[in-house]
C-alpha cells in the first residue's frame, strides 16, 4: 500500500487539500467556524471562532469545476474564489449561467467529452462553453479561444499548487516522497498538471473518485477522543493520581464506543498526553508510557523534548516541561466494504480504447489526437503511455505527455511522472 499521501479533493466550489504520513491523517487540534471551517493549520486562521475538537487537518481554497474566471481590479485573468455553483452552475449546463467556468475551460480544450458527461445522463453546450470564454477571458486579454480556456486551467492548478505547498514544503515535507491522490468530479483532470509542477513523481487515482468521499464514510472507523485539562509541571506529576484519571477516561471512551454497538474485542485505546514547554502557548501530543510508574514524569519529559525536535527542529532539554491535557483515544473497528478486484490482463490494453479526439496541451503546443480508454474495459496489469484520457461515470482522468499509466489489481490507476 501507500502510506504518505498528499490528498486532493476538487469538487464544484473547492479543493480540499490534507496529508497523511504513515497511514495517518495529520490531525489539528482545534478548528474555527464563522464564514468558513477552518483548520488552525491554514493560513486563513484567525478569521473566527476556535472550536476546542480535533479535525482532519484541512487547507480549503476557491477553485473547483464551477469556480468563475474574470478579471481581477488589475486587468488579470483570475479563477474563483466565486463559483456558479449547481445552479445556474457553468455556462456549458445551459441552465442559465453566463460567466466561464474551469468545467467550460475543460470542456473547449476537448478533456470532457460533452456527450458522456455523468456517463452520458447528462449533455454538455460546447457553443455556450465557447461564448463564455471568449466573451470573459480571450477578448478582454487579448488571448485566441484556447489560449484562454488553458490560462484558467493554469490559473487555478497553480493556487491548488500554492495550497499543496503550504502543507507539506513549508511543513518540512518533501512532496517528492508522497503520492498524490485525487477525488472529487475535477480532481483526476487537474491531478497529473499539479504533481508535475509540484515535483510528485505519483499520482493515484482510485476506481471512483467522484464518489470517494462516500466510500471513505463507509470505510471510517469510529473514533472518540476524551480530554481533561491538567495544569501541572510534569516532573511534580502524581503517577498514582495519573494512572486514576486515565483509567476514568479510558472507561469512558470504551462506554461510548460500546453505545455505538461496536464489540469489545473491537476497539483500541491510546492513551496521550498533551504538554508544552512552561510559558509556551502551544502543545504537542507525546504518548504515554505503557506503565505508569515513578519513571513515567521522566520519559513524558524526554518524550516531549524529542517531539519537539521532530516538529520544530530544535528542542531545549534545559527548559521544564508542563502537561496541559491528558488524553485518551478510543477507535472502534467498522466492517468495511469489499471493494471489487479486477481481472488479470490477458491481452493489450487497445480493448478499452473506444476512440479517440483533439486535446490540448500546452506540452504539446496546441491540439493532438489523443486515445479514449474507457476506464470499465482496463483490467489489472494493463499499461500504457500518454497523452490519453481515461472516461468513466463520474469523472474523466486526464493523462499529460510524458507520463506512463499502469493498473493494479485494486483498480487504481497509477500515473507515473517523468521530471528528467
Amino acid at each position: 500500500g501507500y502510506e504518505n499521501l498528499l490528498a486532493l479533493d476538487i469538487g464544484g466550489t473547492t479543493a480540499k487539500l490534507a496529508v497523511v504520513n504513515d497511514g495517518q491523517p495529520k490531525i489539528a487540534e482545534q478548528f474555527e467556524v464563522g464564514a468558513s471551517a477552518v483548520a488552525n493549520v491554514t493560513a486563513q486562521r484567525g478569521q473566527g471562532y476556535p472550536v476546542l475538537t480535533p479535525v482532519i487537518s484541512l487547507v480549503e481554497i476557491g477553485a473547483g469545476g464551477g469556480s468563475i474566471a474574470h478579471l481581477d481590479p488589475g486587468g488579470a485573468l483570475t479563477v474563483g474564489p466565486q463559483s456558479a455553483g449547481a445552479d445556474p452552475g457553468p455556462a456549458c449546463y445551459g441552465q442559465g449561467g453566463h460567466e466561464p467556468t474551469l468545467t467550460d475551460a475543460n470542456l473547449l480544450l476537448g478533456r470532457i467529452n460533452p456527450d458522456f458527461f455523468l456517463g452520458g445522463e447528462a449533455k454538455l453546450d460546447l457553443e455556450l462553453a465557447r461564448q463564455a470564454v471568449m466573451k470573459h477571458a480571450a477578448r478582454p486579454t487579448g488571448l485566441d479561444l484556447l489560449e484562454a480556456a488553458n490560462a484558467i486551467i493554469d490559473i487555478a492548478n497553480a493556487k491548488m499548487v500554492s495550497a499543496l505547498y503550504f502543507i507539506s514544503v513549508e511543513q518540512g515535507i518533501d512532496p517528492r516522497d508522497y503520492v498524490l491522490v485525487p477525488s472529487g468530479g475535477a480532481g483526476p483532470m487537474q491531478a497529473v498538471s499539479i504533481a508535475k509542477a509540484l515535483g510528485v513523481t505519483k499520482v493515484l487515482i482510485p476506481p471512483t473518485p467522484g464518489l470517494n468521499s462516500a466510500v471513505g464514510m463507509l470505510a471510517t472507523d469510529l473514533k472518540h477522543e476524551v480530554v481533561r485539562t491538567h495544569m501541572q509541571e510534569t516532573m511534580q506529576t502524581d503517577p498514582q493520581q495519573l494512572a486514576g484519571i486515565y483509567d476514568e477516561l479510558e472507561s469512558a471512551t470504551r462506554s461510548l464506543l460500546l453505545e455505538q454497538e461496536v464489540s469489545d474485542a473491537d476497539i483500541t485505546v491510546t492513551r496521550e498526553v498533551g504538554m508544552c514547554y512552561v510559558g509556551q502557548s502551544y502543545q504537542l501530543r507525546v504518548s504515554l508510557p505503557t506503565t505508569i510508574d515513578n519513571q513515567a514524569p521522566t520519559k513524558l519529559a524526554d518524550a516531549f523534548h524529542s517531539r519537539h525536535a521532530e516538529t520544530y527542529g530544535f528542542a531545549n532539554e534545559q527548559e521544564p516541561t508542563q502537561i496541559v491535557n491528558l488524553r485518551v483515544v478510543g477507535i472502534g473497528a467498522v466492517d468495511r466494504p469489499v471493494l471489487q478486484q479486477l481481472e488479470e490482463a490477458t491481452d493489450s490494453p487497445s480493448r478499452a480504447i473506444k476512440g479517440s479526439r483533439q486535446v490540448y496541451f500546452a506540452e504539446s503546443n496546441g491540439l493532438i489526437e489523443v486515445d479514449l480508454y474507457d476506464r470499465e474495459k482496463l483490467l489489472a496489469g494493463d499499461t500504457f503511455s500518454g497523452p490519453a484520457i481515461v472516461e468513466q461515470m463520474d469523472t474523466t482522468v486526464v493523462i499529460s505527455p510524458d507520463t506512463r499509466v499502469a493498473v493494479e489489481k485494486s483498480g487504481n490507476l497509477i500515473v507515473h511522472l517523468d521530471h528528467n
